[in-house]
């Protein structure tokens, strides 16, 4: 009768999972409402964010002073190199109003999961998995790796070269993505060691994971992309739950009941 209830759990955690190319978690594509790609993948902006410091979004073109042929001095606007950017900062690739409106989307979005499902929805990506289904297949697929646990909050930065939104870290662990993990250890039988990863050894967990896919698959490596955006989790807290308390859940007389297993069922009525 127990395996006939584990049985049961397996198959009800897989149809919490969708492991096909429509959940963003498996086929991940930017959008302005619900992402925020950023350049480059700064370590020390993410030993900040773990270190408890806050992050700060930067304006992508910043006004500068400049003489002109006539020694008149003009004001012009000028593109934010990566260089140019500090170790509390983050810089968006999209332009200064998109990126806000990008910002101001994520936050609403962060609020409303929050409120309404209870769950927390807004990670930073800290890495992707570039893949393909097949060595056939010439479709390129990314998948975030590592989600970093964070917060988004609106604020007025004095900065001007800075938007008015700040990021802080939440406190938790990094999350390996459990939808690709799973995708990975169903269709490719590569097990991803979850474990073996704590905010301290990021980069050190990821390279260790690029030596081993880049090693036993043509063309698959793990790139170091930063991306802001929100990711549904609902389902996979479920999954999880589903797993952490398993034996809970085959221990509870009316879950036993509903599989025929009537042997601790209280079936006393007081007439």
């Amino acid at each position: 009768m127990s395996g006939q209830l584990d049985k049961k759990i397996d198959n009800w955690r897989k149809k919490l999972l969708d492991l096909s190319k429509r959940n963003r978690l498996i086929n991940f594509k930017p959008t302005k409402t619900k992402s925020l790609p950023l350049q480059g993948s700064k370590v020390s902006s993410i030993e900040n964010l773990n270190a408890g410091r806050t992050l700060y979004i930067r304006k992508s073109k910043k006004d500068v002073e400049k003489e002109n042929e006539k020694g008149e001095i003009e004001e012009k606007t000028v593109d934010v190199k990566l260089t140019d950017v500090r170790s509390n900062e983050l810089l968006p690739t999209r332009d200064r109003e998109n990126a806000k409106n990008s910002l101001n989307n994520l936050r609403v979005f962060k609020n409303r999961f929050s409120r309404e499902r209870g769950i927390d929805s807004f990670y930073l990506a800290v890495s992707f998995l570039e893949w393909y289904e097949s060595v056939d297949s010439d479709e390129k697929i990314n998948s975030p790796l590592i989600l970093l646990p964070v917060d988004i909050e609106e604020e007025i930065i004095k900065n001007k070269e800075r938007h008015n939104y700040k990021i802080t870290y939440r406190g938790k662990e990094p999350i390996v993505n459990p939808a690709l993990k799973k995708k990975l250890k169903d269709d490719f039988e590569f097990t991803i060691p979850e474990e073996e990863l704590g905010k301290e050894n990021m980069n050190e967990f990821i390279s260790e994971i690029d030596d081993n896919v880049s090693g036993g698959f043509e063309n698959w490596q793990v790139k170091k992309k930063l991306v802001l955006g929100i990711f549904d989790f609902q389902k996979v807290s479920l999954y999880r739950d589903l797993e952490e308390n398993r034996n809970e859940i085959k221990d509870n007389e009316t879950i036993r009941a509903l599989n025929d297993d009537y042997t601790d069922l209280n079936t006393d009525v007081d007439v």
